[in-house]
């Protein structure tokens, strides 16, 4: 059985005051749905913030993992992304399901997550470093994969939102972050 962290279901239940609930409701019938359709045994969780992630194992042996989306436009972005990305400094994506909103990649191993890192420069460095392996023009004009002007839309409202900071995102992180995008947005040449 899959428990699921309090501040996890609160966050669900915040973004998506509609549909946050029944999703909640129906995750049991979610996973018993991915175990048979996939035949695999979802594990124990990764750390939850927005969406559910867990590794899993096939009965061969080989490793998985299953993401579960609220919102179906989240899924489409994040799946163009990758694809378009094609493995190179991302996770494959295996398998989806567009109707039931589930994300099947592959499992990367070694890995450890940026936060735990000893400094917050080294993990920023870091993560720059791969943020720029990424860039990419969009493969196609009507791409899902959204602008760097919609994310520092997404960011001012995050900024508005938490205006004392987000986990360990401090005030001033967050307000550093959303003068750079601005900044980026209005000297760019052109706007993906």
């Amino acid at each position: 059985m899959h428990t699921l962290p309090q501040t996890f279901c609160d966050t669900i239940t915040h973004l998506h005051p509609h549909k946050g609930q029944k999703w909640l409701t129906d995750f049991p019938q979610l996973i018993r749905y991915c175990e048979e359709r996939w035949r695999i045994d979802i594990h124990s969780h990764f750390p939850l913030s927005y969406h559910f992630v867990a590794p899993a194992r096939k009965a061969d042996g080989s490793e998985l993992v299953v993401k579960l989306f609220v919102e179906p436009s989240e899924l489409l972005h994040e799946q163009e992304a990758l694809t378009a990305l094609a493995g190179e400094n991302t996770v494959k994506v295996v398998d989806s399901d567009a109707e039931k909103d589930i994300l099947l990649l592959e499992k990367l191993s070694p890995g450890c997550p940026l936060s735990s890192l000893s400094t917050k420069e080294e993990a920023a460095l870091i993560a720059a470093g791969l943020m720029k392996s990424l860039w990419r023009v969009p493969p196609h004009s009507d791409s899902t994969i959204e602008t760097a002007v919609k994310r520092e839309k997404q960011l001012q409202t995050c900024v508005e939102t938490y205006p004392k900071g987000i986990d360990f995102l401090s005030s001033e992180t967050l307000q550093h972050a959303l003068a750079v995008f601005s900044e980026l947005n209005r000297t760019s040449q052109q706007l993906f």
